[in-house]
């Protein structure tokens, strides 16, 4: 896969979880006493930025490896997992959105060797 393959999944996972978050954000205006469903929203929200963000050298640099680490997985592990304290969140996540968030998934273990993605 190319620099510029990277950057587009990055910029399609962006789209994605900021999709997600809106609905969240929905669901968190309706139940006040919800509060993690608005630090779902802030997670969401500030990992679409920093995909968003970066550029084909960010990857092709491999500058990537210090801008994401385990937080972020987790927060896609989150939504893509349809069990867990989150579950609710899972079916907000259409199946394209799914698919985006599986590929910036993979697309970071990738350059993390198969570790655990956590910055250096």
């Amino acid at each position: 896969m190319t620099s510029s393959s990277h950057h587009q999944i990055a910029l399609n996972s962006a789209r994605a979880l900021r999709a997600v978050a809106a609905r969240i954000r929905v669901h968190a205006e309706r139940d006040s006493a919800r509060a993690e469903l608005w630090l779902t929203v802030r997670d969401l929200e500030g990992l679409a930025g920093r995909l968003a963000e970066t550029d084909v050298v960010d990857w092709e640099e491999q500058r990537v490896r210090v801008m994401f680490g385990g937080q972020d997985v987790g927060v896609l592990d989150e939504l893509l997992l349809s069990e867990g304290r989150r579950a609710e969140m899972s079916v907000l996540v259409s199946e394209k959105e799914r698919a985006a968030l599986r590929r910036i998934r993979a697309l970071l273990n990738e350059f993390y060797g198969g570790e655990s993605c956590t910055a250096p």
